[in-house]
């Protein structure tokens, strides 16, 4: 027991803390149980910030991101973080077991993450950690895509970031250059790494893979990824384009906030008649094989009207 919260069993274990399935005792309700790692724990400024990602967090509403219950408090013997629950698999298990087929498809979750990140830099939130296994699917109905651990990198001092045994702030795939080089992270490193989760979206690879976690970081640094039309020529021009400016080393030529990238992504879903992409996502998620299969006659029939209309207009 963690005061109230019953541990039932691990579900989780990284770098920074171990995740249990729990039970709230006294509302009776499942619970995702976060307890940092003891060697963390005990070092007061990792405390300190974990105590203040943790209420900076907790001011957040967002359908996908995960809510924060409750936190231990800062005179805890055991530091602690209760969230709601989510049963399911994350982004980058689902994505394995499902896929996606389309890369219009695929930005149905691009779309989502980036309303909910662009909620969360309004608030003065970054995540700082963006990747696939960050990304969580919820599979009980309604069916949702839930991000998690918004901040709680943070609880790593900025020297222990590439020292300590597995416990690497950000997946060296999708870190943000400037992070690599030891700056610290704003909005524009989350736009960088949602850059990386799309192009792993729209093309099923990740931009800048590599052997090894040292020949990724390089490649990072030097802007080194295939074009997403080459990887797969099924992407859309404008979602291409988009993509590399994501992924820009300069943080001053990527989109300049979460919210341009959601817009650009209404319009490349709007060329293909999704103009309700929440409603297409839960769609999608209910029934990815029925999704999947009419997405073509979908898709063409808007593009054919955009293209009769262009005709029209000369």
């Amino acid at each position: 027991m963690l005061g109230r919260y019953e541990l039932l069993e691990q579900v989780g274990s990284g770098g920074m803390a171990v995740v249990y399935r729990g039970r709230d005792t006294a509302l009776d309700r499942e619970v995702a149980v976060k307890l940092l790692h003891p060697h963390l724990a005990s070092a007061p400024d990792s405390r300190a910030r974990f105590s203040r990602e943790a209420r900076a967090v907790a001011r957040l509403s967002h359908p996908s991101i995960v809510e924060i219950y409750d936190y231990a408090g800062d005179a805890a013997v055991e530091s602690y973080l209760v969230t709601e629950f989510v049963r399911g698999r994350t982004l980058r298990a689902w994505a394995a077991a499902v896929g996606f087929g389309y890369p219009e498809l695929g930005m149905l979750v691009g779309r989502t993450l980036a309303d909910a990140l662009a909620h969360a830099h309004a608030a003065g939130v970054i995540h700082r950690d963006l990747k696939p296994e960050n990304v969580l699917v919820h599979e009980d109905e309604p069916p949702s895509v839930k991000l998690a651990d918004f901040g709680i990198a943070r609880i790593l001092a900025s020297d222990e970031r590439m020292t300590m045994t597995g416990a690497l702030v950000g997946s060296p795939h999708h870190m943000a250059p400037e992070i690599v080089e030891g700056h610290d992270a704003d909005a524009r490193s989350d736009v960088f790494s949602l850059g990386t989760i799309l192009y792993w979206l729209a093309t099923g690879k990740l931009p800048f893979a590599a052997s090894n976690p040292t020949a990724i970081l390089r490649r990072v640094l030097e802007g080194d990824f295939e074009d997403p039309r080459q990887a797969d020529p099924r992407v859309p021009g404008a979602l291409a384009a988009l993509i590399r400016r994501c992924l820009q080393v300069d943080p001053a030529k990527r989109p300049a906030s979460m919210v341009e990238v959601r817009d650009a992504l209404d319009r490349i879903l709007a060329e293909v008649g999704i103009d309700r992409p929440g409603e297409a996502l839960l769609a999608f998620l209910r029934d990815p094989a029925a999704v999947k299969a009419a997405f073509p006659a979908r898709a063409g029939a808007a593009l054919v009207a955009l293209g009769d209309a262009a005709a029209e207009e000369g």
